[in-house]
């Protein structure tokens, strides 16, 4: 083959490869990124608990406004939910081995409920509350300094 039909042939597949990328990006501008998935998109009006994976006897919350991405229905009356999480740094771990009973791919879902009654949210743990967030409510008027003062006092005996 001569320099000149390969050169036609490389040019022809870039010219292809091009236009999929630019069929794809059409396709996501248009239609959007879930659809193009397959998955539909929600975002949560209410925080969830998150049962702990394990049973060390805490939930924690998913909160309100979390988008999760629509998985799969079960006959068994359930429903899986796709999240996803950033993080910076590297994450404490421990190595999962794959392991042929897993068929390739190990899915190990926690269970997601409604935060009901007074057991539900004392269980749930919440962030600190920081400096910053006190002075914020302070600023709005949400609490004045004197209801501070009075809340300082009486968490200190």
């Amino acid at each position: 083959m001569d320099k000149t039909a390969l050169s036609k042939k490389l040019a022809y597949l870039f010219m292809g490869v091009v236009c999929g990328l630019l069929l794809g990006a059409a396709l996501m501008l248009f239609n959007g990124p879930s659809k193009i998935w397959g998955r539909t998109m929600l975002k949560t009006q209410e925080p969830f608990v998150i049962e702990s994976p394990d049973n060390d006897g805490r939930d924690y919350r998913l909160p309100a406004g979390t988008v999760l991405y629509h998985d799969q229905n079960y006959a068994e009356g359930f429903t899986r939910y796709i999240v996803y999480f950033n993080y910076k740094g590297p994450i404490a771990h421990d190595e999962v081995p794959m392991e042929p009973k897993y068929g390739g791919v190990l899915i190990a879902p926690l269970w997601l409920s409604d935060v009901e009654g007074p057991d539900a949210a004392a269980n749930v743990r919440r962030p600190a509350i920081s400096r910053a967030d006190v002075a914020a409510a302070v600023k709005s008027g949400e609490i004045t300094r004197k209801d501070l003062q009075e809340i300082l006092r009486t968490s200190a005996r």
